[in-house]
């Protein structure tokens, strides 16, 4: 076999263990869509809700922020990112229930993040690092923010979602108080540079039905170190991942937990990648337990492993 047919070969191997990954995760979006439907017997008299908008690179961030209807004059803030191919309403039912632990949280669609995405951008420019970066930019307009205790500001996101929130917490760590990752998706850029170099794609590869990537997915995933941000991470981190999930395994997050150097992980008897009705609300106690509990006295200590 002739050097050209063997990268080929690879070429076609690694593209296959991409989209067979992505695809996962695409369908696992869908699933998500279905599981979420579900509404919590929250009031909705002791919340409110108001549509915001960021700005990054010139496009519209669409932004929706939950907050207890109190007397508290700040509340501390959770920002919470979607996973691939998602979008913010798959976030609403956690954040709603945030709200009633006296936590204010904010749910945004990526730009380019899914066909479905009310933000400004397509997906053929959008990348991990690109929601990186819109992240960010809901995290500086939310610190400018009346109402908003800036000394307890949180991430959080949801499978490819927890990956951008842990590199924006990287980056930002003396800005936000911890992390909080539902089955992060700690690999997608791993995976993503086992495709092949950069300069063989093209913009508008088709990969799963009628979503498409541009060639700046591939691009950034080279730049992309996980192992580093995790490892540079001394704030305090909650990883929540069901024990059912067929896309993110107990395992996978078991070692990203015992990566971060303060870092437990909560187990959800039953979960599947994407929490739903009584799961959800175990796992966004779990995040709310850390927001609240500034020491940890509770038990989420770094290391341990529970089981809700």
């Amino acid at each position: 076999m002739t050097e050209n047919k063997k990268r080929r070969a690879g070429m076609k191997k690694g593209k296959k263990v991409f989209l067979t990954f992505l695809f996962l995760l695409v369908f696992a979006a869908a699933v998500v869509v279905g599981i979420l439907v579900l509404k919590h017997r929250i009031p909705k008299d002791s919340y409110t809700t108001r549509a915001v908008t960021f700005e990054r690179d010139g496009l519209t961030i669409n932004a929706r922020l939950y907050e207890p209807k109190d007397k508290k004059k700040e509340h501390p803030l959770i920002i919470i990112g979607h996973g691939f191919g998602s979008n913010m309403e798959n976030c609403a039912d956690a954040a709603a229930l945030y709200t009633t632990y006296g936590i204010s949280a904010c749910v945004f669609d990526f730009c380019g993040g899914s066909p479905e995405s009310t933000s400004e951008g397509k997906m053929t420019d959008n990348s991990i690092l690109t929601e990186v970066a819109d992240m960010e930019a809901v995290l500086d307009g939310l610190r400018e923010r009346p109402g908003i205790d800036t000394g307890h500001v949180f991430l959080s996101g949801q499978s490819q979602g927890g990956l951008v929130a842990a590199l924006l917490g990287a980056k930002r760590q003396e800005d936000t108080a911890g992390l909080v990752l539902f089955y992060p998706a700690m690999g997608m850029a791993e995976a993503a540079k086992r495709v092949s170099a950069p300069e063989d794609w093209t913009d508008g590869d088709i990969w799963f039905s009628d979503v498409t990537l541009g060639k700046v997915y591939f691009e950034d995933a080279l730049k992309i170190d996980a192992y580093n941000a995790m490892i540079s991470y001394t704030k305090p981190v909650v990883i929540v991942q069901g024990d059912s999930d067929k896309y993110i395994s107990v395992e996978a997050s078991r070692n990203v937990s015992e990566t971060y150097p303060d870092a437990s992980l909560v187990v959800i008897e039953d979960g599947k990648h994407g929490f739903g009705g009584e799961r959800l609300e175990k796992a966004v106690k779990a995040g709310a337990e850390l927001i609240t509990s500034w020491s940890f006295s509770n038990g989420l200590a770094g290391g341990n492993t529970l089981i809700f």
